[in-house]
């Protein structure tokens, strides 16, 4: 199964497994607007719109909001969401449906890391005319955490039957370093919110089960309900049963780069 049809199929139900609350996305808005008042305020993308969880509180501190996503299915649960919007059906890793030097910030959440760092330098230097590219990502304050824990361990099960996982931490550090050697400046990450949530071995393994493929491949429903049951007897061994729940503490980083001298650089 395709990327897009992957999330097309988890349109529908992606709020309510993988959302934030509007409490939470107002303060990460808050955040983004003070970074784009400091531009011309030309036109606000989001690289992976997606749901609009965020996207549509950037409506109301901007007529210039403009999202891409890989998913019309995704697009089609933003709408319900607001109106008048500006929304292109468009895979990342091509050329992005925006006018040279029409952009003064851009952001991504959960779609950057999926995409190739070459391909974002180059789209970002044609469409930008200044300003920032900012990345949100979170981050859990402790390592032994059930949730990084169990995806951890799901990543060596799965690459122990033989299919490699995309490492998206790696590909969002390789983009943010190779825009600074291009001229980019570093911004120091911002903390935007922090809220608990309850986890357990078995929310992680139903959430991978309700999803196609596993770890950013395409997997076959075989090797993925064997990678599970494995995963299941190592956490019920680990923490004594699948449902056993601790409260883990998540916080949302923003960081990114100044791409002002990024983008006067011929």
């Amino acid at each position: 199964m395709t990327l897009e049809a992957s999330f097309d199929q988890q349109a529908k139900h992606f709020d309510q497994r993988a959302g934030i609350n509007d409490q939470d996305c107002q303060k990460i808005i808050e955040v983004l607007d003070k970074f784009y008042q400091k531009t011309t305020q030309k036109n606000w993308l989001e690289i992976g719109a997606g749901t609009g969880q965020i996207g549509a509180l950037a409506l109301n501190k901007t007529e210039h909001y403009i999202g891409i996503d890989i998913s019309e299915e995704m697009l089609n649960e933003f709408r319900k969401k607001a109106n008048h919007l500006e929304l292109h059906q468009a895979d990342g890793n091509a050329s992005w449906p925006l006018a040279d030097k029409s952009v003064s910030m851009s952001f991504s959440s959960r779609t950057v890391h999926l995409l190739s760092a070459d391909h974002v330098l180059n789209e970002l230097k044609r469409v930008h005319f200044e300003g920032y590219f900012l990345i949100g990502r979170i981050r859990r304050e402790r390592s032994e955490n059930i949730k990084d824990t169990m995806k951890v361990k799901m990543r060596d099960i799965l690459q122990s039957l033989g299919y490699q996982s995309r490492k998206g931490e790696e590909n969002r550090k390789r983009l943010l370093d190779l825009l600074c050697e291009h001229g980019a400046e570093r911004i120091k990450p911002i903390v935007a919110t922090s809220w608990d949530e309850v986890y357990s071995p078995h929310r992680s393994i139903e959430s991978w089960m309700s999803k196609d493929g596993l770890a950013g491949q395409e997997i076959s429903s075989s090797i993925k309900g064997e990678c599970m049951k494995k995963l299941s007897d190592w956490a019920s061994d680990r923490y004594g049963s699948i449902n056993h729940e601790e409260k883990v503490q998540q916080t949302y980083i923003i960081e990114g780069v100044n791409l002002n001298t990024f983008c006067s650089q011929i």
